[in-house]
């Protein structure tokens, strides 16, 4: 009889402001999103994955906008999110937002933008996939 598991790709960090031991610029006042490059699920045969938001919010009162952009082939992402959430960003340093699934995707970016004029972030965007291996 065949056993199906899950297995998990390994976290990784996919974009990070230097607040976050990283190299790219903060999020912005410009409202304009800034991208993580290609998570590419198809080719290693991943089903799903899960992007993870933290950032430091001390004293701010803009809230961040991430979005989800789908893209067929990871050379052209979609000119519009496919899904965009709002989190409340006045939560404080090294503020851990909840798990996005996205299934069923093949190539997608994660977009990150500020909803007003006021504030910048440090920020990180995190990650990990899954597929079955039924054995």
């Amino acid at each position: 009889m065949a056993t199906a598991k899950k297995i998990w790709k390994g976290e990784a960090t996919i974009k990070a402001s230097d607040g976050y031991g990283g190299s790219d610029a903060d999020i912005g006042t410009s409202g304009t999103y800034i991208y993580s490059g290609d998570i590419d699920l198809e080719t290693n045969g991943y089903e799903a994955s899960i992007i993870y938001l933290e950032h430091d919010s001390s004293g701010t009162t803009d809230n961040i906008i991430l979005g989800i952009f789908p893209s067929v082939d990871g050379t052209d992402r979609a000119d519009n999110a496919l899904i965009e959430i709002e989190f409340d960003a006045t939560g404080g340093a090294d503020t851990q937002e909840p798990g996005i699934v996205i299934k069923d995707l093949q190539h997608l970016e994660v977009g990150l933008k500020t909803n007003g004029s006021a504030d910048t972030f440090d920020y990180r965007i995190r990650w990990d996939a899954w597929r079955w291996d039924i054995s």
